[in-house]
C-alpha cells in the first residue's frame, strides 16, 4: 500500500472518530417531562425547563402540642424523629408517624439548641446543624455529631465541627444577609449546607468537610424564596429542598436530580408549589420517591406534617402531551442488542434508567446494550409525533 493511501485511510479513519465523538457529546435536555426535552442530547446540561406545577400534600396530621416549632426531621429504621427550632429542648423526638404525637424524647446531655435549623444522618451519626444566623453575625456556628445505638439516637455529643463561610467577611448585625441557613445534606465524604438568602432569594450552596473549619462557597442557584430545609434520597440520586416565598404566604418544593457527582445544580430543577402551605420547615425522605414534610405553628394554625409523592415529578411520563399508541412493541433481545420488529430504521430508541435518566440513544431498530448492567430499564421509541414505552429487563 503506497504513502498516499496510508494517509487516505488514516485521515478518514479519524473523520469518523471525530464525527462519532461529537455524535455521542450532544448537549440538552435529556428530560422527556420537560418543556424543552431534546431527544437527540445525550448529556444532561442542565437546561430542562418544565411547566408551572401545583401539588397538594397528604395524610395531614397535626403535630403533638410539645412540637410547635419543628425544624429538622430525618427517617431512620422505619421510625421518624423531629426536633424543634432554637430556644427550645435540647431534644430529639420520635413521633408516631400515624398520629404525629411523640412516641418518645431524647434529652442530648450538655447540649444547648441555640439555633437548631436542620439534622441529617451518615454512617451512623446524627449532625444537627446550629447554623441558624438570622442576623448573619453568629461566630459559633457548628454541627453536634450524636451516635446512633441499638438503632436509635443516643443522648450524648460525642464531637462537634465548628465552621464559618469562607466567602464572609463582614458580621455585622443585620436581618438583611446571605448568611443564614436552615437547610443540610451529607453527600460522599462532606456536608453540604443550602443557604437561606434573604437578600437575594437565592441559595449558596457550601461544602463542608468534617475535619475543616471553613465552608466553602461551590455554587449558587436562584430559587425565588427562602431554603429552610433539605434532604438527600437513599440512593443518593434526589435533593428535596423544601422553603416558602419571603411573603410566608407560598411554600414551594424543589427537585434536583440526575445531577453530576456534587454538583447538585448540574441536571434537573424542578419546582413544585405548595400553595398556602404554612411555614414549612422540615423535610426528609420516607421512601426513594416520597418524602415528609413538617410545619411550624403559624398564628393560630397548628404545626403538621404531611407526605407528598414525588415520582410523577421523576420517572418519565409516556402519557404526556404527546400521543402514546397503545400497540404492543415488539422487541428481542438478542446476542447483546435489542431488536424491534415492528419498527422502521427512521425511528429513534432511547433506553432510560428507573430514575428517568437517558443511558442510551440511538436511530433506528436495534440498540446495543451490551455495555449495561443488568437491571430494569424503560425502552422509548419516539417515532415521528408519537411515543411507545415498555419496561424490560437486562
Amino acid at each position: 500500500m503506497n504513502g498516499k493511501l496510508k494517509s487516505r485511510i488514516f485521515l478518514f479513519f479519524i473523520c469518523c472518530l471525530s464525527f462519532t465523538d461529537v455524535r455521542s457529546q450532544i448537549n440538552g435536555c435529556t428530560d422527556i417531562n420537560a418543556l424543552n426535552y431534546n431527544i437527540n442530547a445525550i448529556n444532561n446540561d442542565g437546561s430542562c425547563t418544565y411547566p408551572s406545577t401545583n401539588a397538594t400534600l397528604i395524610n395531614i396530621k397535626f403535630l403533638d402540642s410539645n412540637l410547635r416549632e419543628v425544624s429538622g426531621m430525618f427517617f431512620l429504621n422505619n421510625k421518624l424523629y423531629v426536633h424543634n427550632d432554637g430556644g427550645n429542648s435540647n431534644s430529639i423526638f420520635q413521633i408516631d408517624s400515624g398520629t404525629a404525637q411523640i412516641v418518645k424524647e431524647f434529652k442530648i446531655k450538655d447540649a444547648v439548641n441555640y439555633d437548631w435549623e436542620a439534622i441529617t444522618v451518615k454512617n451512623n451519626k446524627i449532625f444537627i446543624a446550629d447554623f441558624g444566623n438570622n442576623l448573619g453575625n453568629r461566630t459559633d456556628l457548628k454541627y453536634l455529631v450524636v451516635p446512633i445505638a441499638n438503632q436509635q439516637p443516643d443522648t450524648i455529643v460525642i464531637d462537634s465541627i465548628s465552621y464559618s463561610y469562607n466567602d464572609q467577611t463582614s458580621f455585622v448585625s443585620s436581618s438583611n444577609n446571605n448568611y443564614d441557613a436552615e437547610a443540610t445534606v451529607y453527600f460522599g465524604d462532606s456536608l453540604y449546607i443550602f443557604s437561606k438568602n434573604w437578600i437575594n432569594s437565592k441559595t449558596n450552596l457550601y461544602s463542608l468537610s468534617p475535619d475543616s473549619s471553613k465552608a466553602i462557597l461551590q455554587d449558587s442557584f436562584n430559587v425565588n424564596g427562602l431554603i429552610t430545609d433539605a434532604a438527600l434520597s437513599s440512593n443518593n440520586k434526589i435533593i428535596a429542598l423544601i422553603g416558602y416565598e419571603s411573603t410566608f404566604t407560598k411554600s414551594f418544593l424543589w427537585l434536583l436530580w440526575d445531577f453530576k457527582g456534587a454538583d447538585f445544580f448540574s441536571g434537573n430543577k424542578r419546582r413544585i408549589e405548595l400553595g398556602a402551605a404554612g411555614q414549612i420547615e422540615a423535610v426528609t425522605f420516607i421512601d426513594d420517591y416520597k418524602i415528609q414534610v413538617a410545619s411550624e405553628a403559624f398564628s393560630v394554625v397548628s404545626g403538621y406534617t404531611g407526605q407528598l409523592d414525588i415520582k410523577e415529578y421523576i420517572l418519565p411520563n409516556t402519557t404526556s402531551s404527546i400521543p402514546k399508541k397503545e400497540s404492543a412493541i415488539d422487541y428481542l433481545i438478542e446476542n447483546g442488542f435489542i431488536k424491534l420488529r415492528n419498527i422502521g430504521t427512521n425511528a429513534t430508541l432511547q433506553l432510560n434508567n428507573l430514575n428517568g435518566q437517558k443511558v442510551k440513544s440511538k436511530k433506528g431498530n436495534m440498540l446495543n446494550i451490551q455495555d449495561l448492567p443488568h437491571g430494569i430499564y424503560i425502552l422509548m421509541i419516539h417515532n415521528e409525533s408519537e411515543i411507545k414505552a415498555v419496561k424490560i429487563s437486562l
